[in-house]
């Protein structure tokens, strides 16, 4: 029996030899086909590359028959009026942006501003109003020909 147990130990080394052998030739050639396969997707993507400028060149070129020559005011964008209805600036209704809120509690106070122009002296003029009943003498009445009128 040793004899038996010598062949089987010999066939199962040489079978596994085989297997490892055959795996190492199919790991070569699905490594072999990876790299056909990256190779042409890099070329097709080359073609694709020279076929894409090629489009941009024709595009561009249509583009510089339509349009006028670059304005550089096209880069340039107007300033912002934010608070042009506050100083007196162009616009003539001021900043429209959003609602106005109502019922807000007042903000605390700004510093105290710039002296103003020494003023005028103010005329204080009182007009006084007297009530003072006027007494007529009327001589056609019987009660002592005294009225009183106010």
């Amino acid at each position: 029996m040793t004899n038996g147990i010598k062949c089987a130990a010999y066939i199962a080394t040489a079978g596994s030899g085989v297997l490892i052998v055959a795996s190492l030739l199919v790991m070569a050639s699905l490594f072999r086909e990876v790299n056909e396969m990256y190779y042409e997707v890099i070329t097709e993507i080359d073609g694709f590359k020279v076929l894409a400028n090629d489009a941009w060149k024709d595009i561009m070129a249509v583009k510089a028959t339509h349009q006028p020559a670059f304005n550089f005011e096209s880069i340039f964008r107007p300033k912002r009026q934010y608070d042009a209805g506050v100083t007196g600036g162009t616009q003539s209704q001021g900043c429209q942006c959003a609602a106005q809120a109502s019922s807000c509690p007042a903000g605390p106070p700004g510093p105290p501003g710039t002296p103003g122009q020494p003023g005028q002296p103010v005329f204080k003029t009182e007009i006084v109003v007297s009530i003072v009943p006027t007494i007529e003498v009327d001589t056609t009445h019987a009660n002592d020909g005294v009225r009183k009128t106010t």
